[in-house]
C-alpha cells in the first residue's frame, strides 16, 4: 500500500488557524474523491489525520503530522470533511 503526505495550506490569525487538506500528492493536482475511514486527532500540541482512498483498483493511504508551535485549544477545534 502506498503512503502519501497530502498537500495541504495553512493559514492562521491570532486566533484562529486554518488547515486546507486536499487528498493529493500536489495542490495543484487531481485530487481523491473516494475518501474512507478517515481519523483526525486534534490534540493542544498536534494534528494527526490518516485516510484511505481507492483510485482504480489501488488503495492509498494519507497521512499528515503536523505538531503545533503552540498550544491549541483541542476541546475548541473542529474540523469537517
Amino acid at each position: 500500500m502506498n503512503v502519501i503526505n497530502p498537500a495541504f495550506q495553512w493559514a492562521q490569525s491570532l486566533e484562529n488557524v486554518f488547515l486546507s487538506v486536499k487528498f493529493a500528492y500536489r495542490i495543484d493536482g487531481p485530487g481523491c474523491l473516494d475518501i474512507f475511514d478517515e481519523v483526525v486527532e486534534i490534540t493542544s500540541d498536534h494534528l494527526n489525520m490518516t485516510a484511505f482512498c481507492k483510485i482504480d483498483k489501488q488503495v492509498m493511504k494519507y497521512e499528515l503530522f503536523i505538531p503545533f508551535y503552540g498550544i491549541v485549544d483541542a476541546e475548541n477545534s473542529t474540523y469537517e470533511l
